[in-house]
């Protein structure tokens, strides 16, 4: 049997959009400059004759020289007895309503490729600061009552498969509900549903009917069609017992004992 040529990245690419046509993407809008009004960042590599197995992972750096996020070993393979004679992959961070937004400077992207550092860029993202129209007064009569929010976001499951980004996205949205818009916050990661039970509980005994309420779910969710009812799954579920798991008609019942004046629920699962 011929040996097929060798495996090799030929191109690493920063972009602000991708135009995806199938194994093989096409950068957009090129560059290494970014700025707080961008949507996001993309790497992308091409690569040639892929044979056999490899793992490929981006590591992201922050202007503090922190690691901001990194990604699984991504596996690539081709057909056994095969190889796939071009293509292409990316990973990307948001910015625009992200943290990265509040770290504007000079970052830097590292792929690896088979656990050997095989490429890195560098860029920057320039802050933009956008006037914002100023508000009417708000009378002085009106009481909109305090907001509160309850976060939560699991990773680390015990009994179904990990999750890498649910606890990084619901730290950010409860910091933006935080500092942006003045909400009292409540995180939970990793949350059991004891955890779960006994945060909504805690809601019920603070919260008066003049308050607010945002709950946000990020993890494992359950959707079982016979019965017409959706689950959250916390890190204690388990995949065929179901004892663990947060019923969406469990919940809206926490939610309808709770005295508050709205309440809504984002659930990313």
């Amino acid at each position: 049997m011929e040996k097929p040529p060798d495996f090799r990245i030929t191109e690493t690419t920063l972009a602000k959009g991708i135009d995806d046509q199938g194994t093989h993407a096409i950068p957009v809008n090129p560059t290494a400059t970014f700025t707080t009004e961008d949507r996001e960042v993309i790497s992308f590599i091409d690569y040639k004759n892929l044979s056999g197995s490899h793992a490929l992972r981006w590591e992201w750096y922050d202007p503090e020289v922190g690691l901001y996020a990194k990604t699984s070993n991504y596996p690539m393979q081709s057909s056994r007895g095969k190889y796939i004679q071009e293509g292409s992959a990316s990973h990307r961070i948001s910015v625009k309503g992200a943290k990265a937004e509040t770290l504007p400077g000079e970052w830097k992207v590292k792929i690896y490729l088979d656990n050997d550092l095989t490429a890195q860029k560098s860029f920057r993202i320039n802050e933009i600061r956008v006037a914002k129209k100023p508000q009417p007064p708000i009378p002085p009569a009106i009481d909109f009552g305090d907001y509160y929010a309850l976060v939560i976001g699991n990773n680390d499951y015990r009994f179904l498969p990990k999750l890498q980004t649910a606890v990084n996205d619901a730290q950010e949205v409860g910091e933006l509900l935080k500092h942006d818009y003045g909400f009292q916050v409540a995180t939970l990661t990793n949350a059991t549903r004891a955890d779960i039970v006994l945060a909504l509980n805690s809601f019920r005994e603070k919260l008066t009917e003049k308050d607010n309420l945002l709950i946000y779910y990020a993890g494992h969710g359950w959707l079982d069609q016979d019965a017409d009812e959706g689950y959250w799954l916390p890190i204690d579920a388990q995949r065929d017992n179901s004892v663990n798991w947060a019923s969406n008609s469990s919940v809206t019942s926490s939610i309808k004992s709770i005295l508050a004046k709205h309440v809504l629920v984002v659930a990313d699962s």
